[in-house]
């Protein structure tokens, strides 16, 4: 059985490299990636799904891109929490995603 300290790393090691790419794609072209973020909040919230980290997203989501590249590159207590609770599925291309979860089995 895997010792879940090392899980849990893994988890965060792999949600990390998949938002680095979603961060590539807002420095691309910013309006469509904030868009699908913004719009996955309500659709979320009423499927049942809330917390207190979609009111910190919507706040960074309205700031500077640059702030928002901070939370989805960053390895502080609060990027890696904030990505937890990710509002950019849609953005990384299905086949991007597959590396990623075969480079973190």
């Amino acid at each position: 059985m895997e010792n879940t300290d090392n899980s849990h790393r893994k988890h965060e090691l792999r949600s990390l490299a998949m938002h680095r790419l979603v961060a590539q794609a807002l420095k691309q072209d910013p309006v469509p990636v904030i868009r699908i973020a913004l719009e996955n909040i309500p659709r979320w919230k009423n499927s049942g799904a809330d917390c207190d980290d979609f009111d910190l997203w919507r706040k960074a989501l309205h700031g500077p891109t640059e702030e928002i590249i901070k939370i989805l590159s960053g390895t502080d207590e609060t990027s890696t929490r904030l990505r937890q609770s990710s509002l950019f599925p849609g953005v990384i291309p299905q086949q991007e995603r597959e590396k990623i979860l075969a480079a973190f089995p």
